[in-house]
This record gives C-alpha cells, structure tokens and sequence, in this order.
C-alpha cells in the first residue's frame, strides 16, 4: 500500500509527500527498487523519466538535489539495479550540461545585444566621413577633376547633339550629354578618391564582425543542445 501511495502521490504531482512516502518504504528496507526510483523521480520534480522528454521540465529539474539522490540510491541499491541509477546518472550529467548550454546562449545573446548598443553609441558620436558635396568641393584635386570631367565632354556632348537632332534622336541624345559628365565624375571618384568610409559602413561593418563571430558561438551552442536532448529523449525512454 506505502508503494502504491507513493507512487499515487508521484502521479498527483505531491512530491513532499511522495518523498516522505519513499522514505518511509526505506526504513522498511533500504535496498527497495522501487521507493529508490521514486525518491530520484520525486526530486527531479517528474512523474516519471518519460516527462524529461521534453525539455519544458528542465527548469524545475534541480541538478544537484537530483544528483544527491542519485546518488543515494546507488549506494543503496542492490548490484542488480546499480546499472539503472547508473543511467540516471548518465542522464542527469546530460541534463546539466544541456542546461549549461542554455545558460551560455542567453549569455552571449546578451552580450551581443549589448555590443551593439555600445557600438551605436560609439558612431552616433562620431562625425560621418566625407559626402559627395565635401569630395567634389572640399578637395582641390577633385574639383580639378570635376571640371575636367563636365568640361572635356562638352564638345562631343554638342558634337552628338546636333548628329542626334539630324538623325531625329535628339531627345536621347540629349540625356545621354546631360549624363555623361555625372558618369565620368562617378567613375573619376571611383578611381582617385581615397576619403574616409562613413559611420554607417563603418557601424555595419563593426556590427558584422560581432554578429559573425558571436552567431557562429550561438549556433554551435545551439547545435550541441539538439544533439542532447535526442540523447536525453534516448535515455529518459530506456528507464
């Protein structure tokens, strides 16, 4: 009846009392499979291992009171169930590390959310590099090349204007000689211009290297946990 009651306890989810009730099974004997397994079950807070499947019931899962337990019950065991609490072992040590993991991935999540908000802090107060308007006229060799590059067109510009006007193309034409100064002037920056990278390239790419480097811990870290609970879902079904 104690056996029954302690396990109709466990199932009711009233650990206090199902681990008084194992106990009291103990004192009649120490080496009872059953009020051992019990014991284990009601300090990890489950109704049985089959519950540890899900890893919803980690939280509760105290490591440490369980292991205590544990490890009671194999000193109290029969040799013939040693190897099951052995297993239990294998299982809480899986746990724990599992959980560790968890631990590690909302660190790092934590650390990279703040690293990012020390970075925009960071290029918020900085000024931007050079825009277009301080190239082409904070710089004497690029308005020298501006000029260059809207004057030395003109000619041909004019030249393709009246051949477009004879040949009834003028419009197009006409929008190519608007445009061509604007091209060779992109294609001469391109080319010469060595100005400092503004603070948003800079902000992206400081936030890519953290992202990159902090993304690659977490997937790992994440990769690991699926890899355990396939493990704890393998033990927890065997017991």
């Amino acid at each position: 009846m104690e056996n029954m009651n302690g396990k109709d306890l466990l199932l009711e989810g009233k650990y206090k009392e199902a681990m008084a009730a194992f106990e009291a099974m103990l004192e009649d004997d120490p080496h009872d499979f059953e009020a051992l397994k019990g014991l284990v079950l009601a300090s990890a807070r489950v109704r049985s291992f089959a519950d540890l499947n899900d890893s919803k019931n980690f939280p509760k899962f105290k490591t440490t009171d369980v292991g205590a337990a544990n490890n009671r019950a194999l000193g109290a065991a029969l040799p013939s169930d040693v190897p099951y609490f052995e297993k239990v072992k294998e299982l809480i040590s899986k746990i724990r590390e599992y959980k560790t993991l968890e631990e590690e991935i909302t660190k790092l999540t934590s650390e990279r959310r703040n690293k990012y908000s020390e970075l925009n802090s960071i290029y918020d107060e900085q000024p931007d590099g050079y825009t277009l308007r301080e190239v082409m006229f904070g710089s004497v060799r690029m308005s020298v090349y501006y000029f260059l590059a809207s004057v030395i067109p003109l000619p041909f510009c004019v030249l393709m204007g009246f051949l477009g006007k004879a040949l009834g193309v003028g419009g197009a034409v006409l929008f190519f000689m608007v445009m061509l100064p604007f091209i060779i002037e992109v294609v001469l920056i391109a080319l010469f211009f060595k100005g400092k990278e503004g603070k948003w390239r800079k902000r992206y790419d400081a936030r890519k290297a953290v992202t990159d480097e902090m993304t690659t811990k977490i997937k790992e870290s994440g990769e690991k946990k699926e890899s355990l609970l396939a493990e704890i879902a393998e033990i927890s079904g065997s017991l």
